[in-house]
């Protein structure tokens, strides 16, 4: 087990300690789940200023699909109805440009977008806006980059860590080329942003991009009946953010000199990449995003590559630090765990098993630590085609 601190933030490794000691200068692979936990007890503090944007998909792909418009709006209201009084948010209409539906940009010409307050009049004014809002007009298509831009610049205006967006999307990126890249890489770690596809027209590795580089998730509603399922899922993805308490969390992997990390991947509850984040890396430390937390458990999957010592020494070869980043200066630590192996005969059958927590994930092979599989990335072509 590693630390824990008042945020209520602890990291446990399981992994198997006994790691045959290559010979003829080869390398050993050392393959650990790294088990997250935020304790339930500091959910019950009181809650901390929030921002949310919520992106919603209007061009003619979306209106071209019978039944998602009524569903896009009926959703939409669901997602209104989740924010909490007091969290600051705004409505994005998506074409080929990005504009604030809600709230009503100020009217000098240089004025930075705005967020409104959500109480009972914004968010009957939000409402009204979204019925009111036409779908179908944008005829150049979307530009997710641009989408993304405007979300990012909204919530920079807000201090507090925990700013989210969700981006539901019908359409296949039409932003020139690198646009989409650009807007993540300016925004990558600065929010959090699930992404949704609706119907068939969306490619799904657009938006695994989006959700991979902005720490959030991506899924599938492709049945619009009776609008319900839309509407269901945009109001569980906002009362998931709503119920995150503790802001930007980053993982900071540090090896010694003769280790390095080869892969890192999210495997519990979800499998999803980890957005790797420029602050704080050398050639011996990398470190990754993973958004705001809420009381949850995650895992993640930590595959080494390490020079072997002597049979029957011991290694520090790595530790991670948690930190916290809450926009306002440095990363503060909060809790820690380090990797502990000892060299073993490679005739050893001990150090030939795998950890069930590992050989559980499915991303590993062979006896012992193993190889890392990952799946391979989605096609880009749109989605049902």
């Amino acid at each position: 087990m590693g630390s824990t601190s008042g945020h209520g933030l602890a990291l446990e490794g399981h992994y198997n300690q006994l790691v045959p000691a290559v010979a003829n200068g080869g390398t050993a692979e050392v393959m650990a789940v790294l088990a997250v936990t935020r304790d339930p007890a500091p959910a019950a503090a009181a809650p901390q200023p929030r921002a949310e944007v919520i992106v919603l998909d209007v061009t003619e792909a979306m209106a071209a699909q019978p039944g998602w418009p009524d569903a896009l709006r009926s959703g939409a209201r669901a997602a209104l109805g989740t924010l909490r009084p007091g969290t600051a948010f705004a409505l994005v209409a998506g074409t080929d440009e990005a504009r604030v539906l809600y709230p009503e940009p100020a009217k000098e010409a240089d004025a930075p977008p705005r967020l409104a307050v959500a109480d009972e009049t914004t968010l009957a004014e939000a409402a009204a806006a979204i019925e009111a809002v036409p779908i179908g007009s944008g005829a150049g298509g979307a530009r997710l980059g641009g989408w993304v831009d405007l979300a990012g610049r909204l919530l920079a205006e807000h201090p507090n860590p925990l700013r989210h967006a969700l981006l539901v999307s019908a359409s296949a990126d039409r932003g020139g080329p690198g646009e989409l890249a650009s807007a993540l890489d300016t925004w990558r770690g600065r929010f959090a942003c699930d992404a949704r596809g609706v119907g068939r027209g969306w490619r799904p590795v657009e938006l695994r991009a989006v959700a991979a580089a902005l720490s959030g998730t991506v899924d599938i509603v492709d049945d619009p009946v009776g609008r319900d399922r839309l509407a269901r899922e945009m109001a569980a993805t906002l009362a998931d953010a709503m119920g995150r308490t503790l802001g930007d969390i980053v993982l900071e992997v540090r090896t010694r000199a003769d280790a390095r990390l080869a892969r890192a991947r999210q495997v519990a509850p979800t499998v999803e990449r980890l957005t790797q984040v420029k602050a704080e890396q050398s050639g011996l430390s990398l470190c990754y995003g993973t958004g705001a937390w809420g009381a949850e458990t995650r895992e993640y999957l930590l595959q080494f590559e390490a020079v072997p010592g002597r049979i029957g020494e011991g290694a520090l070869l790595a530790q991670v630090v948690a930190r916290l980043d809450d926009g306002t200066g440095p990363m503060v630590p909060i809790a820690d765990w380090q990797l502990r192996v000892s060299w073993a005969d490679p005739a050893d059958e001990d150090a030939q098993r795998a950890d069930p927590r590992v050989a559980a994930t499915g991303l590993a092979a062979g006896p012992g630590t193993g190889a890392h599989t990952a799946p391979p990335d989605e096609p880009d072509a749109p989605y049902g085609q």
